[in-house]
């Protein structure tokens, strides 16, 4: 399935949440029209609370809105509200839909394509059982039962497919999430309960190799999902072409994601969901 497409890796990268998810819908824009499919891994310059596109704002409780070290945004994608922070690997994984990847037209065949490679490339960092390791219900991966890693999508039909997720390197924070989101106190205690790359790496003893910090292991993780992925058959981005794309982004990002407007959107005819369930732990 899917042999030999056209890998273009863009980069591990450091931005804005709000530059991030500009960045995404660019890439997106441009995939529909260069056949190309893109990886990308980046950071947020700072903790960040991510709606998707039918949260309400009344998801967040007050003290997210007051929290000067926090980003708010709204991505385009669905699921539910999602906080990142330097404990979290982000990355995307976007493609044209054409004669070589008719098969990505589903979510579900996104999901299990894509996200059999990720969980082979976590069970190479924590060398566990793979049968530990499962693709669970709404573009989930889960270790043991427990969500480790989380999806959400926002296809074009016929034109593009975009998969982009989160994956817990580190701890949840647990209790300051429940600060800036009204959890439920079951997803509260679920999130507390919820595996992390580095508990593993702590408790296994047959981790060979110095891997000492959280964001060394996130590196080693983009590197091992992306040769998974590619095959080890891919191009970096030209140097150039990424810096007219990373300018069109933040131009994108002023003039859209970090604007009220989109932030707190109105629903336009769409009702806008109160429920805010934190989005690793939402199973549809």
């Amino acid at each position: 399935m899917a042999k030999n497409l056209d890998y273009i890796y863009f980069g591990y990268d450091r931005f804005s949440a709000a530059k991030n998810m500009a960045i995404d819908e660019i890439l997106k824009n441009k995939c529909e029209k260069d056949n190309k499919i893109y990886i990308r891994f980046y950071d947020f310059e700072k903790p960040c609370v991510i709606l998707s596109y039918s949260d309400s704002k009344e998801c967040l409780r007050k003290d997210a809105y007051e929290n000067k070290e926090i980003e708010i945004s709204r991505r385009q994608s669905g699921g539910k509200p999602i906080y990142i922070d330097s404990n979290i690997l982000a990355y995307s994984i976007i493609g044209s839909l054409n004669k070589d990847t008719t098969e990505f037209a589903s979510t579900t065949s996104v999901h299990n394509y894509f996200g059999a490679f990720i969980a082979d490339a976590i069970n190479k960092t924590v060398k566990i059982d793979r049968q530990r390791i499962t693709l669970g219900n709404v573009y989930s991966i889960k270790i043991d039962g427990k969500p480790v890693a989380g999806h959400a999508q926002f296809p074009t039909l016929s034109h593009s497919f975009f998969y982009h997720g989160v994956l817990a390197v580190g701890k949840w924070d647990a209790l300051k999430i429940n600060t800036l989101l009204n959890l439920s106190e079951a997803d509260f205690d679920a999130l507390k309960a919820s595996p992390c790359i580095t508990d593993l790496l702590k408790t296994d003893k047959d981790i060979k190799g110095d891997i000492s910090t959280i964001e060394k292991i996130k590196q080693n993780l983009a590197k091992t999902i992306l040769e998974l992925i590619s095959d080890n058959k891919y191009q970096e981005i030209n140097s150039k072409e990424k810096s007219i794309i990373v300018s069109n982004a933040e131009n994108l990002a002023y003039s859209k994601y970090f604007t009220k407007e989109w932030i707190e959107k109105s629903s336009k005819g769409i009702k806008l969901k109160k429920d805010s369930r934190f989005c690793l732990l939402y199973e549809g």
